[in-house]
């Protein structure tokens, strides 16, 4: 069975190590070296007048902490993070570059020096992370050879959402079967797959959670039907 488990989105006192941690991975060293070029690459980007671009950044992380906190994100994970991390290092390059700028107006000497140190400082942060990937690799393709050699007539194999897409790459003693309803094709595009039957895979959805509901998730499976009926409404128009 191929399974991706679900991350804990843990508590504020873990995202506080996870940035800490981030930050070394990053090459800043201490998370306040990152939080302090992060805040002044923001302030530079808002008076090169781009206020709404400048607004986005602390706007994204606090979203992404709220949904942290809220257990529906994993806030500062590694894998799920990267754009967030991507889009930061972006705005801390844009500020070191403004102030190296400002030093060469100065002296350029001034400015050169700056990106040399800021760059040497930078890079002997990552030096020991360059050619090796710091996400594990998962090696999908052992397990589906195990899953091969070791299954039996009748075994159902379990394959998660993202689990997928390995495992049928490397799967190779059957042919793919097309089921034809529309919760096996969820999604919300008028020109996907599943088309304009979006709504009856939403509803099918809710029938298949209402008839696993257990008595107390009642304010949970109204919660989902409120949802199918706003997006059946809403989605039409976007």
């Amino acid at each position: 069975m191929l399974a991706l488990l679900p991350m804990d989105a843990g508590p504020a006192s873990r995202d506080v190590n996870r940035f800490s941690a981030l930050a070394s991975l990053m090459g800043f060293g201490w998370a306040v070296v990152l939080a302090v070029a992060l805040a002044f690459g923001v302030i530079v980007v808002a008076r090169r007048d781009r206020p709404a671009a400048a607004l986005t950044i602390p706007v994204l992380w606090l979203e992404m902490l709220l949904l942290g906190l809220l257990h529906r994100y994993p806030f500062l994970d590694q894998r799920t993070s990267h754009f967030l991390l991507v889009l930061s290092i972006a705005v801390v390059a844009i500020g070191v570059a403004d102030a190296a700028f400002r030093l060469a107006t100065v002296r350029r000497a001034l400015g050169v020096l700056f990106l040399v140190a800021a760059a040497g400082l930078y890079f002997s942060g990552v030096s020991e992370y360059v050619g090796e990937p710091s996400i594990p690799a998962e090696d999908v393709r052992s397990q589906v050879r195990y899953i091969e050699a070791n299954r039996t007539e009748g075994d159902t194999i379990l394959i998660s959402v993202l689990g997928g897409w390995g495992f049928a790459y490397y799967w190779d003693l059957d042919d793919p079967v097309f089921i034809d309803r529309p919760l096996a094709s969820f999604r919300w595009h008028s020109q996907s797959k599943n088309g304009s039957l979006y709504r009856r895979a939403a509803w099918e959805t809710y029938q298949t959670a209402r008839r696993h509901a257990q008595p107390d998730e009642r304010i949970d499976l109204l919660y989902h039907f409120a949802h199918v009926i706003a997006l059946s409404t809403l989605y039409p128009f976007l």
